[in-house]
């Protein structure tokens, strides 16, 4: 008996904190361009180079259960593509089109989340940040 007690206990948050997750690739053109600026708060990207000519994102977006429906159609908006522009001084720029705390509506833990992996061509020399304006703040 206080071993099935104990195993309840243990396995309840799995249970209320149950989430699902998507993951989608998005391929970018770098356009010719040797310099990247990247607008996405790097706590929510992991940067790597590969052999590719091309920029790969792979996404996972970490969404609670009543969120889901919204996730197919909000992928086929392409709601959480990231969004490329060519700038002259500052080369290529990625950017979020959705950030986390837009996903993070929810007031209940877990939170919505999206991270990024995004393999760069060696081609990139110069990879610049710039953190994006909370929120709050606009």
């Amino acid at each position: 008996m206080k071993l099935y007690l104990l195993l309840a206990i243990l396995l309840c948050p799995i249970v209320f904190f149950a989430q699902n997750q998507q993951t989608y690739s998005q391929k970018i053109e770098t356009e010719s361009q040797e310099t990247i600026l990247i607008t996405i708060d790097k706590n929510d990207i992991d940067l790597r180079y590969w052999k590719g000519e091309y920029i790969l994102v792979d996404s996972l977006l970490t969404f609670n259960e009543e969120f889901a429906p919204l996730v197919e159609e909000m992928l086929e908006m392409g709601a959480f593509n990231l969004n490329t522009t060519v700038d002259e001084e500052e080369g290529l720029v990625l950017k979020a089109m959705m950030k986390n705390e837009e996903l993070a509506y929810q007031p209940k833990e877990p939170k919505n989340k999206i991270s990024y992996t995004v393999y760069l061509p060696k081609s990139i020399e110069k990879v610049f940040w710039k953190s994006p304006i909370p929120a709050t703040e606009r």
